[in-house]
């Protein structure tokens, strides 16, 4: 089962006993602002978007470049594109994901996949509702793999034009209710990326860092 298999988040829900709510956490985040030939080549991708745009073209164009430019800040994550399989103990949780945002730190080691933190999900025809059901069955299996219910993970779902955002931490999973427009709102999706990877790679290294001390720890 893949998770584009799942067509309502209820369903998820219903499976996995997760508990939801809409709550606003992206306002107060601030804005970043991009180099004026990267905001001139989104634009472009803007204006040639046809109304039938494949899902090809949205990642390629709007998608991709937007994820990629902002991960130039932060060079502890990796990027995985269509192409990371998650593989759990539960088969229903277990798939290719468009998008995972990852843990690498000072490693250049773009192949191992270690704290998978975000993932982000094109909005396929414009299915919004299908795009979160798959997200939240990703954050389940990000999850598993982690280990560790106290992460805060965070899911995106984007048809290139809007993005809207969500987290997930122990068994909440907190549904921003804004969409943002990338015509009018660029800087504050990025800057809502932005504090994601952020918060990405301080999480995982607070985490390892404990995991020093205790292993440093000794009973005498």
């Amino acid at each position: 089962m893949a998770f584009s298999d799942f067509k309502s988040i209820q369903e998820v829900i219903e499976k996995y006993t997760v508990k939801t709510i809409k709550e606003d956490f992206t306002n107060n985040i601030p804005e970043l602002e991009f180099k004026q030939d990267f905001v001139a080549d989104i634009k472009k991708s803007l204006r040639m978007r046809k109304s039938s745009a494949s899902e090809y073209f949205l990642c390629e164009r709007l998608i991709s470049p937007l994820l990629f430019e902002i991960r130039k800040r932060h060079e502890k994550l990796n990027i995985w594109s269509h192409e990371c399989y998650l593989k759990t103990d539960d088969p229903n949780l277990s798939g290719t994901p468009d998008y995972i945002i990852s843990y690498k730190g000072e490693e250049e080691n773009y192949e191992r996949l270690q704290y998978p933190i975000l993932t982000v999900a094109d909005a396929k025809k414009d299915d919004f509702m299908g795009g979160w059901a798959q997200i939240l069955a990703e954050m389940l299996a990000c999850q598993k793999l982690n280990k560790n219910t106290h992460f805060t993970l965070f899911g995106i779902v984007s048809n290139g034009t809007f993005w809207e955002f969500a987290s997930f931490k122990d068994n909440l999973f907190i549904q921003d209710p804004a969409s943002f427009s990338i015509a009018g709102q660029l800087n504050k999706i990025a800057g809502i990326i932005d504090h994601i990877y952020g918060e990405t790679t301080c999480q995982v290294e607070e985490h390892l860092a404990q995991l020093e001390k205790e292993n440093n720890t000794y009973p005498f």
